[in-house]
């Protein structure tokens, strides 16, 4: 049979084949310069590189579609591109590619995976507009395939499908189907397979109760298996990542759901060996997890335990009480509170220790004030001294002991000049520190531990917090009356009473307060009494 090409003249052969590989050369070319970063996106954007490369991706020539595909992804993937349209330009030839997808060999559908998950990535909106276009058939041929790299490719472009839109998750979530595959995928021999499996899992759970419930309740088994299967040490590589990315979604499920976390600190964190004698004891495995010389092992650590124990006593309970009998439970207990003292730069660990001091055992983290002070004193970051004025707050409220040690007045001290004083603070943060400093003043039943916070006061909102506590002291105890006496401080709210500019309700606090004395003491410690009483001589 003959050649029809022969009959063409060579010139023309010559043109259209120069074309080919032009059109091939042109996008080898974007795809490499794609590489050099955003100035370098920017500049061909310019010259409307992404249209031109969009025309050819439904190219008849399949390298040249793949090429096309890759260089796009790459493109896409520039952050200076989010705010443009031309994510949604790039939608216009998926329906084609998924329909010729089914009938090309792995090199194309990797490409294709790759242009995908690039445009999933770059917002909600978009990545439901990908979900709408018959997405579910390619994803099952992916995951469902016996070859890694397919496999892989598919479980990605799922993971940017999901992690920004809750609309897609719960698509995903109603199909038990999907979470099986997942599971199964949790299970590959490769690692790239497994991580990105388990990761997917937990952008699935961080939606809502809905979604974390369901997908727990199909994997839990398998999860509980493949943690409980490594080593105690994690001697490689491969269980330390999976160590992340378990706990990871672990913390994921545990956020919105106490009979989830109930779940996982039954199956997972209790793992007591059934010997009690104290060379073989493991008290929690996660406590193990705390102390692992991997930072992202522990940091998830203390995440997925802050967010177990948020959801109340019985749970906090599990965590602090021993499973099983010891001579002194009190010992016990403060020691698993010590372990989180590595740990408290990060504001979960904060957290974490809050709850603890809700429900009983406020006692427990009392002793870690003076740590929690320097952090204070020493960090900057908002949210961790967020975490830090309610972790003081609940450790004063629920501690009888910490008002004894004066912690206290440190606090109210340290808060005060720190963070209140400070022009550097945000006016929210002063806020809170107002609120935490009138809590904590509300504690101090005993005048000496106020009589610091008197001395040469003039801040306003502090004296009226102070007063309102004195009122309620004062009455009832006269000797810490005559500590007020002899201290000069009844003369000073004399003087600050003839303030004109004092508002009226410090000012009925002051007499509220001056009520608790005879009116004649009262008199005596009023500014310019001796002139009063020469005039009573004369």
């Amino acid at each position: 049979m003959t050649d029809p090409l022969r009959k063409i003249p060579k010139e023309i052969r010559t043109l259209f084949e120069s074309y080919q590989l032009a059109r091939a050369e042109f996008s080898e070319q974007v795809s490499e310069l794609a590489d050099d970063g955003s100035e370098m996106i920017d500049m061909m954007q310019r010259v409307r590189v992404v249209e031109l490369l969009k025309g050819l991706t439904t190219d008849n020539c399949t390298n040249i579609q793949m090429t096309s595909l890759i260089a796009l992804g790459k493109l896409l993937r520039d952050d200076a591109l989010r705010t443009t349209s031309l994510p949604s330009e790039c939608l216009e030839p998926v329906p084609v590619l998924l329909y010729i997808m089914d009938d090309q060999k792995s090199p194309y559908k990797l490409a294709v995976s790759f242009f995908l998950r690039s445009l999933a990535s770059h917002s909600a909106d978009t990545a439901e507009k990908l979900m709408d276009m018959e997405m579910i058939p390619m994803l099952r041929n992916l995951i469902s395939s016996k070859k890694s790299s397919l496999k892989e490719a598919g479980l990605w472009t799922l993971l940017r499908l999901v992690e920004t839109s809750e609309k897609n998750a719960m698509k995903i979530v109603d199909s038990r189907e999907f979470l099986e595959m997942l599971c199964l995928s949790a299970q590959e021999p490769s690692l790239s397979v497994r991580l990105v499996a388990l990761s997917t899992l937990s952008h699935l759970c961080k939606f809502n109760s809905q979604g974390a419930s369901r997908v727990m309740d199909t994997s839990m088994e398998t999860l509980c298996h493949l943690y409980t299967s490594f080593s105690d040490y994690d001697k490689n590589d491969e269980d330390v990542f999976m160590r992340r990315e378990l706990l990871a979604l672990f913390a994921q499920a545990c956020k919105f759901d106490e009979s989830i976390s109930s779940q996982v600190m039954d199956q997972l964190f209790r793992s007591i060996v059934e010997d009690e004698d104290e060379s073989s004891l493991r008290r929690l495995d996660l406590f193990n997890m705390l102390l692992h010389q991997d930072d992202t092992v522990h940091r998830n650590a203390v995440i997925c335990l802050s967010q177990i124990v948020k959801h109340g006593k019985p749970l906090v309970d599990k965590l602090v009480k021993p499973p099983f009998s010891v001579p002194d439970v009190d010992a016990y207990a403060s020691s698993v509170v010590s372990v989180f003292s590595p740990f408290l730069y990060e504001w979960k660990a904060i957290d974490l220790l809050t709850s603890l001091s809700t429900h009983s055992y406020a006692h427990l983290v009392a002793p870690l004030a003076d740590a929690l002070m320097e952090v204070f004193r020493n960090s900057s970051e908002p949210h961790l001294r967020f975490s830090l004025l309610l972790c003081f707050t609940s450790i004063a409220e629920h501690s009888k002991k910490w008002e004894d040690a004066q912690h206290v007045v440190k606090f109210i001290h340290l808060v005060y000049e720190v963070v209140y004083l400070s022009p550097s603070s945000s006016a929210s943060l002063q806020q809170a520190a107002l609120s935490a400093i009138e809590k904590m003043i509300s504690k101090c039943r005993n005048f000496h531990h106020l009589k610091s916070l008197m001395t040469h006061q003039t801040d306003i909102h502090l004296i009226t917090m102070i007063l309102k506590q004195l009122s309620t002291i004062l009455p009832s105890s006269p000797s810490q009356s005559r500590q007020f006496v002899e201290g000069g401080h009844l003369s000073f709210l004399q003087e600050l009473l003839r303030d004109d500019s004092l508002d009226e309700s410090c000012k009925s606090l002051i007499k509220q307060v001056n009520s608790s004395f005879p009116p004649s003491v009262v008199s005596y410690h009023t500014p310019n009494y001796e002139d009063h009483l020469l005039s009573l001589v004369s």
